[in-house]
């Protein structure tokens, strides 16, 4: 009897310290995640200190916030012709834009100024963080073994935000009455990450190809990059009023 009583008690003693720490264990989990979704969850949408942008870039409260967004950069060159870098002529182009909507009273902000190398979350995280009205990433083309096809072309995700079409139609529109370069379409891509990751109307212009000769030239070209950066702000502008007037 006293041996099952002692065996019986240690059985008691074992499921109450057994519960003992399933219950502290419950707490110690119940706080991780506690602070877990409190501090990653207010940094979700925050920037990450390594983005290349100062405080003076805060959206303005009272205009459009539009994101401008130089593709590659730093050690991404992107397409390389013989001593011609799409990285270059892409910030050229981008930088020309922005200069444009400033003047026009929107707030622009760069996901780079210079040649630095931006991750591509963190060119689609600046447009989440500030909810941005529309995200412009420019590019330049490039096909292998072809010296001829030249144009332009955009593309954009329906399925990421459904404005985002109506935005790509409008630059696209606007850069060929403004350059009068070759109609190569828009299309809804979504393998490409910034505008598959954006949920805010994106779109990517490849303003030409670096591999045509002809338009090569033109890319490099002061007089036509303000060309195709009139044409972008353009079409920002038509969609931004259409979205403002409800069309």
């Amino acid at each position: 009897m006293r041996k099952k009583l002692y065996f019986g008690n240690r059985k008691s003693k074992r499921r109450r310290w057994r519960g003992l720490l399933l219950t502290v264990a419950a707490v110690c989990l119940f706080c991780v995640s506690f602070f877990t979704v409190q501090y990653f969850g207010s940094q979700f949408n925050a920037v990450p200190a390594s983005f290349p942008y100062t405080p003076g870039t805060e959206a303005a409260s009272d205009s459009e916030v539009i994101v401008i967004d130089a593709g590659h950069g730093g050690s991404d060159p992107g397409t390389v012709w013989e001593d011609i870098y799409e990285k270059d002529i892409n910030l050229d182009i981008a930088l020309k834009v922005e200069e444009i909507l400033q003047d026009a009273g929107y707030t622009v902000l760069m996901t780079r100024s210079d040649d630095s190398a931006v991750y591509l979350r963190e060119r689609v995280e600046l447009a989440e963080y500030h909810h941005a009205d529309a995200f412009v990433s420019i590019h330049q083309n490039a096909l292998e073994n072809d010296t001829v096809t030249s144009g332009i072309e955009v593309y954009c995700n329906e399925r990421s935000n459904q404005d985002s079409p109506a935005l790509a139609s409008a630059i696209y529109g606007a850069l060929l009455e403004e350059t009068g370069a070759a109609d190569l379409g828009v299309e809804n891509n979504s393998t490409l990450f910034v505008v598959r990751r954006c949920s805010v109307p994106a779109c990517l212009v490849e303003t030409g190809f670096l591999t045509s000769a002809s338009e090569r030239q033109l890319l490099l070209s002061e007089t036509y990059q303000q060309r195709l950066a009139t044409g972008i702000a353009a079409g920002i502008q038509t969609f931004l009023q259409a979205e403002a007037d409800g069309v």
